[in-house]
């Protein structure tokens, strides 16, 4: 499934890289062989892989999941801004952070919940820039 040797397409600039080289030679691409999982990736997303996709994908990902760990939560209305907002509990589970948290050592949601949103507005306008 992961390539350890040979060569793949760049994903910027469509030129012909080793899958272990650091920086596309051409383009200066950061790391355009994803340590072998760049072949395995581009055909589950398309060809355009980079790292603003795999952000977007990610919190995509997330959020999806949220919905579908809390479904309740999606029909309490709490306001026009709360439309389609994932539950607290969902949310904790996917890596929140807060005081509850932090008091319970769980020093790693501070890395985890930047990829968490609460609502449908709060993820579309994050996810344009």
């Amino acid at each position: 499934m992961r390539q350890t040797q040979g060569s793949l397409v760049c994903s910027h600039c469509g030129k012909l890289v080793g899958i272990n080289e650091p920086t596309c030679p051409f383009c200066g691409a950061w790391r355009p062989g994803l340590y072998g999982w760049a072949p395995v990736l581009q055909r589950l997303v398309g060809h355009k892989l980079d790292l603003f996709s795999l952000i977007v994908a990610t919190c995509v990902s997330l959020y999806a999941i949220a919905l579908l760990l809390q479904p309740e939560a999606i029909t309490q209305l709490r306001g026009i801004l709360s439309f389609l907002s994932p539950g607290q509990r969902a949310l904790y589970q996917l890596g929140m952070t807060g005081g509850v948290a932090w008091q319970l050592g769980w020093w790693w949601t501070l890395f985890t919940a930047i990829y968490l949103h609460g609502g449908l507005l709060h993820i579309v306008f994050n996810v344009m820039w």
